[in-house]
């Protein structure tokens, strides 16, 4: 059995000092998403060896895994982005929506990196992350593509399987945290190897 996981996306500003959505915030969309260790592209003993060489990087790429996150939305982390209950806030970029998500599996850490007063959760930047998946292992090779998706990898594959689930390809839009439904098409058309 697949395990499901979900993120509710928001649409507004930072509203409070700890930088976490509240009441002025519409909530838009809420999407399970199956994960992606569990499907024809199976991840699993690729992030057991990350969790082993840097459980910081892990708990980071399981973000990116569950829902698609930026590899930079992912290493903006602050520690005020987290609430209390282990909620993290992840700001979109490029004009895209905000939105909240919880890893209930490794809930602890994030509750543990969890401090208002930290400027960043993850102490290294995105060619480390890189290097890091290519040592695990973790790659997709997309049809009609020369160069493999090595940390946007998971962007492909989250955004196929989300495109099964969801109503329509706005869901899938916002849920991703695309400013154009023809970013998404691009994701949700594109087929690995």
């Amino acid at each position: 059995m697949k395990k499901q996981h979900s993120a509710t996306l928001i649409k507004g500003k930072r509203e409070d000092k700890s930088g976490l959505a509240s009441s002025g915030l519409k909530a838009i969309s809420s999407l399970p998403v199956t994960a992606v260790s569990e499907t024809e592209l199976d991840f699993t003993s690729n992030l057991e060896l990350m969790a082993t060489k840097h459980f910081n990087a892990y708990a980071g790429a399981r973000l990116m895994m569950l829902f698609g996150c930026r590899v930079s939305e992912v290493l903006n982390i602050r520690g005020c982005d987290i609430d209390k209950t282990g909620r993290i806030q992840i700001f979109g970029l490029k004009g895209s929506a905000n939105r909240i998500i919880v890893d209930s599996e490794v809930k602890d850490f994030w509750l543990t990196v969890r401090n208002p007063s930290q400027y960043k959760v993850f102490e290294f930047n995105r060619q480390y992350m890189w290097r890091l998946f290519k040592e695990c292992g973790i790659r997709v090779e997309m049809e009609g593509q020369e160069r493999a998706r090595v940390t946007h990898a998971f962007r492909h594959v989250v955004a196929k399987e989300v495109s099964t689930i969801a109503d329509n390809l706005t869901d899938v839009r916002d849920f991703m945290g695309h400013k154009w439904e023809s970013s998404t098409k691009n994701y949700t058309e594109s087929v690995p190897k």
